[in-house]
C-alpha cells in the first residue's frame, strides 16, 4: 500500500498522477491519519509533504522513520535545500524532492526508490555533497578515515573525489584512467561500504549516515 500524505488536496492529486493506476493508494491529510495508516495498514511507501501540520520538520520525519522502519519514506519540500536534505537522508528517508516535480519524473523516482535506491535531483545532490565536504573540513576527518579504511588506496582516492561532487569524467581525468575504470572502482566501493550510490558514499564518508 502507498500512503500519499499532504494537507493540500491538489498536491495529493498531483502525486497520484505519478503513481501506477493499479497501486493501492490511500490519501491522508494529517499526521494523526498518517500514523494510523502506518500502524493499521503497514504501508510500504509513503509520499510525505514537509508542510504537514504538526510534523515538526526533520525531527518529526526522523521519528517516523524510527517508529515505522518498514515504511519507505519519500519526502517532498516546497523549497528543497541541502541542509534539510542532509538531515533527512541521515534519518533514513529514501527520497527528497520538490513537491511540484512533474508526475512523469515522480514515476521515475518511485521506481528507483522501490528498487531500494535513493532519489535526489542532480542539482540538489551536488549542493548536498559540496556542503558535506565543507562540514568535514570543519569537523575533522575521523569518520572519513573509518569509512575509507575498507578501501584500497586508489578506491580511497576516487571516493574522496566522489565526496566532493566530482563526476566520473572529472575523476578519470584527475587520476589518468578511463571512465569505465572509474565505474569499476565505484562498483567495488559500493560493495565494500554497503552503499548503493554516490550520495550514500558521500554521506558515509562525511559521517552523516546512520
Amino acid at each position: 500500500m502507498i500512503l500519499v500524505c499532504s494537507p493540500d488536496e491538489k498536491v495529493r492529486q498531483r502525486w497520484k498522477q505519478g503513481l501506477d493506476d493499479s497501486a493501492d493508494v490511500h490519501e491522508v491529510d494529517s499526521l494523526e491519519w498518517l500514523k494510523q495508516g502506518l500502524m493499521n495498514h503497514k504501508a510500504e511507501l509513503v509520499l510525505l509533504h514537509m508542510s504537514l501540520p504538526d510534523l515538526n520538520g526533520t525531527e518529526g520525519v526522523a521519528s517516523l522513520s524510527r517508529k515505522y522502519p518498514r515504511a519507505t519514506l519519500m519526502v517532498f519540500s516546497d523549497i528543497p535545500e541541502e541542509r534539510e536534505g542532509i538531515k533527512l537522508f541521515a534519518s533514513g528517508v529514501n527520497a527528497y524532492a520538490n513537491t511540484y516535480m512533474s508526475p512523469v519524473l515522480l514515476t521515475e523516482a518511485v521506481k528507483v526508490v522501490q528498487l531500494g535506491e535513493i532519489w535526489v535531483g542532480k542539482k540538489l545532490m551536488q549542493s548536498i555533497i559540496a556542503n558535506l565536504a565543507h562540514l568535514t573540513r570543519e569537523q575533522g576527518s575521523e569518520s572519513t578515515s573509518n569509512a575509507l579504511s575498507l578501501l584500497t588506496e586508489r578506491e580511497q582516492e576516487i571516493a574522496r573525489f566522489l565526496a566532493e561532487g566530482a563526476s566520473n569524467k572529472i575523476i578519470a581525468g584527475r587520476i589518468g584512467v578511463t571512465e569505465r575504470t572509474v565505474k569499476a572502482h565505484l562498483t567495488s566501493i559500493f560493495r565494500k561500504t554497503s552503499t548503493t550510490d554516490r550520495l550514500q558514499v558521500a554521506l558515509l564518508i562525511h559521517g552523516q549516515a546512520n
